[in-house]
This record gives structure tokens, sequence and C-alpha cells, in this order.
């Protein structure tokens, strides 16, 4: 069977970010490599600027790629708490008082079970809440940062040259 139209979004989204990390780091590198400091003081400090913003970029990059696994696995715990309630839901409105819990060996009222797996979420809830922040932070972070160095990196590298054009 085919993938679903999430499924492609995902994984196109997964290979970008990979894509554009490796981008920031690879320029980040040719720039420190072929840097000339000899057009001027204020292009010597927006080369510097530069890199920082790059590095900066690049070790966000990095922390979002971290947490981004932890947050799927969070979802994923999200997702069968929620399954667990729409069972015990289902369930009850069958007419079914009590269930047999095979992790417990014991046997609990449906709407004990229905309890336990709305705590559940609520927990999950907790924790993916703040990560899924952090992990748009350091999205932003990298982003801006990217779109910084780049054009301190240009300007760095374009004042030799328009000056040269406009002196002649």
């Amino acid at each position: 069977m085919g993938q679903s139209n999430f499924e492609v979004a995902l994984r196109v989204k997964e290979k970008f970010e990979a894509y554009l990390l490796g981008l920031i780091f690879t320029i980040l590198g040719l720039s420190i490599q072929t840097a000339k400091f000899d057009a001027g003081v204020t292009a010597g400090w927006l080369e510097f600027l530069s890199w920082l913003l790059l590095l900066l970029a690049g070790v966000a990059g990095l922390s979002r790629m971290e947490y981004i696994p932890e947050l799927y696995r969070l979802f994923s715990l999200q997702d069968e708490q929620q399954n667990l309630k729409r069972e015990g839901q289902k369930v009850r409105l069958e007419g079914t008082r009590t269930l047999h819990v095979l992790e417990t060996d014991k046997v609990i009222s449906i709407d004990d079970y229905i309890a336990r797996a709305e705590a559940g979420i609520a927990k999950v809830e907790e924790v993916v809440g703040p990560l899924q922040k952090r992990v748009s932070i350091a999205y932003e972070i990298m982003r801006w940062a990217f779109i910084g160095g780049i054009v301190s990196l240009v300007a760095a590298r374009a004042i030799g040259p328009i000056g040269q054009l406009i002196g002649q």
C-alpha cells in the first residue's frame, strides 16, 4: 500500500531539514576556509558575524534534531492513551461496566479505566507542550540566524567589489 499524503509530507520535511542543516555547516566551513580580511574592517566584522550566526543556526538545528524523536515518541504515547479512552467509551456504550486489565490482572470499573486513560493523556500533554515550544523556538533561531548569516556573509564579500566599482 502507498504512503499517505501526510507520510510523504513528513518525509519531505525531514529531508529538507537535514539538507538545510548540512547546508548551514557547509556554508560555515567554506566561508571560514575562503575568508579574506583585506577588504577592510567593516567587511572583516561582517564576515566574523556571519560565522557566529551560521554557527548559532547550526547548533540550534542540531538541538532541534535531538528533540524531534522524543516529541514523536510522546505523540505516539498520547495516541495510545486516546485510543484506550475511546475503546473504554465504546465498551461503556455497549453496556459493559467492568474490565479485566491484563497488565495488572485486575478487574476495574470502566469509569476508572477511562479516567486512567484521561490522566495518561494529561500527563503526556504536560510534557509535550514545553517540548513542542522548545522545538519551535530552535527552528526560529535556526531560520533567522541562517538568514542573518547569509546576509552578513554576502555583505562582507560584496563590500570590496562594490567599493572598487564605485571608486572607478
